[in-house]
């Protein structure tokens, strides 16, 4: 789940040519690194909350929408990643990944939220992450923006980076908070989740691999003794 803060503080150019703009280059890099059966969805939030893209393997229908999201006035970050829950879970449009509640302390679903984290209204961030730990959605949370003087952006206070919060979201549901201030650093950041994320580790049953082995040794050890010891 790709989960992208749209509001008017994405539009600062403390990251070239724009928050907005470089992460949306980062995403779309992200989707092109996936495996190519991974499923992935994408939301929004700004104003509100949408589900752009619902969990598909297609590419190219994600790569459009992440091409197509415009910037909207406020910032719902709990409220997007509330409607990124509810698309996992199978709420939404969209079919669950798999399961329904975490399995062995594994999650079902991974979201990578992207924001400068200024919140202005909607669903606590908190309480949001807090639901997502209860759906088993593991949150890893991508800080993009700087610290500098809120006069020297045009959107103020809302325009410096909100470290706190994306940390207390990742750290609720065992994800990890990144911080990009420049491009190159926003692109390495979704190149290694989309590692993370991408690939799952699973256990393999190996009893029955090892007792092909053992008799493959045994039979050769056999026909090696009849080679250099014949029977006459």
């Amino acid at each position: 789940m790709l989960i992208i803060d749209v509001s008017r503080s994405m539009e600062e150019n403390d990251i070239k040519p724009s928050r907005i703009e470089a992460s949306k280059t980062a995403a779309l890099e992200f989707v092109d690194r996936l495996p190519r059966e991974t499923q992935a969805a994408l939301v929004s939030f700004g104003n509100y909350a949408t589900l752009v893209v619902p969990l598909t393997a297609d590419r190219e229908r994600l790569r459009e929408g992440i091409r197509n999201l415009t910037t909207q006035l406020r910032t719902q970050l709990g409220t997007g990643l509330m409607e990124g829950v509810r698309a996992v879970a199978g709420e939404g449009n969209a079919a669950p990944p798999g399961g329904t509640s975490p399995l062995a302390g594994q999650p079902v679903a991974f979201a990578v939220l992207l924001s400068d984290g200024r919140v202005s209204d909607g669903v606590p961030p908190l309480e949001a992450a807090q639901e997502a730990r209860r759906r088993g959605v593991r949150v890893y949370t991508v800080g993009v923006g700087t610290f500098a003087d809120p006069r020297t952006f045009r959107s103020g206070y809302y325009g410096v980076l909100d470290e706190p919060t994306l940390r207390a979201v990742s750290a609720e549901t065992g994800g990890e908070y990144f911080r990009a201030s420049e491009t190159g650093q926003l692109r390495r950041i979704y190149r290694d989740l989309a590692r993370r994320v991408g690939w799952e580790k699973r256990p393999t049953e190996v009893s029955s691999m090892v007792g092909a082995v053992a008799l493959g040794l045994l039979v050769g050890s056999v026909l090696l003794r009849a080679w250099v010891s014949p029977i006459h």
